[in-house]
């Protein structure tokens, strides 16, 4: 029997891949690498250049932007304790006599009172700073113009938009403290108008319950002449009463609706929430560096194609 020799099996063919194709990536990201640093050498000057330039322009801006102050003037709503209970001991009898006794508004809707365009208003009027708002052009004060009444509207509109924007209100605070904060270009301003608004505020919603006590009074003045009933009359007398405590009380509260905490005091001199100096020159050097390096390579590719 001969001895018959079997062939190995085959094994798959196994193909090289050449050295230099496996370093081909590096070689390709070691060459960009030489191609940028090429290039950030090759337009050094241009770089520095453009960077300065952004950079100084961030500099001049930095210190011609009007420097703006924060005042803040912290509150509390005031909590009326006593008049809470006599309210709710009349109301049953107000309600037979056909009288709403309400226990006063929320604080929310008094600040809203506070941002209202009608309040503004008038508080830019009666403190007369509508020109420290909206300073008026030369050529304004030159021109008879007949339409004067226009551009007062037109000024007085711009001013709350303006003094509206330099309001801010805050009630976030867990304690119920309300933060009202007054952002001008003057601090001692800032300061007397955040404590203006407390005190105009208190004064409005003063009046307002003092005339709604009185309308109370005139209508329940006319039901008690008009009725024969005595215990019809024993009702509208402690009404008559309790809007006269009313009255009284409302008076003699200097803070009738909010408590001042902390009062506004003007910030030191130079003590600024904008512009933000150091953040303008840091932007400005980053911005013109990263900007001189992208129209480095762009002016280089144009460069490159041409030749």
């Amino acid at each position: 029997m001969d001895n018959q020799v079997k062939e190995a099996p085959a094994l798959p063919a196994y193909h090289t891949i050449p050295m230099a194709f496996l370093a081909a990536p590096a070689v390709e990201k070691e060459f960009d690498l030489l191609a940028f640093w090429h290039i950030l050498s090759r337009w050094k000057w241009f770089i520095l250049f453009v960077t300065a330039l952004v950079t100084s322009g961030a500099v001049y801006k930095a210190k011609t932007d009007v420097p703006i102050y924060r005042a803040e003037v912290l509150v509390t709503p005031v909590t009326d304790k006593g008049g809470g209970e006599v309210v709710g001991n009349l109301s049953g009898l107000a309600s037979m006599a056909g009288l709403n006794l309400g226990s006063g508004k929320g604080s929310g809707s008094n600040l809203a009172i506070l941002e209202s365009r009608a309040f503004l208003e008038r508080f830019i009027r009666d403190e007369k700073i509508l020109e420290i708002i909206v300073p008026k052009r030369p050529e304004q004060d030159r021109s008879g113009s007949n339409h004067d009444n226009d551009k007062n509207s037109k000024e007085m509109w711009d001013a709350v938009l303006i003094f509206d924007g330099i309001l801010s209100v805050s009630t976030e605070r867990k304690d119920g403290v309300i933060s009202i904060v007054i952002e001008w270009q003057d601090r001692h301003q800032a300061a007397l108008w955040a404590n203006l608004l407390v005190k105009k505020l208190n004064d409005h919603l003063r009046n307002l319950a003092i005339q709604e006590a009185e309308k109370s009074i005139e209508f329940l003045n006319n039901e008690l002449a008009k009725t024969q009933l005595t215990q019809l009359q024993q009702v509208l007398v402690n009404l008559l009463e309790s809007q006269l405590q009313k009255i009284m009380m409302s008076k003699v509260r200097p803070d009738f609706a909010f408590n001042i905490v902390d009062p506004a005091v003007a910030p030191p001199e130079g003590v600024i929430v904008r512009p933000k100096r150091k953040q303008m020159v840091a932007i400005g050097l980053g911005a013109g560096l990263g900007l001189g390096i992208v129209l480095s390579i762009v002016f280089n590719m144009f460069l490159s194609r041409k030749k």
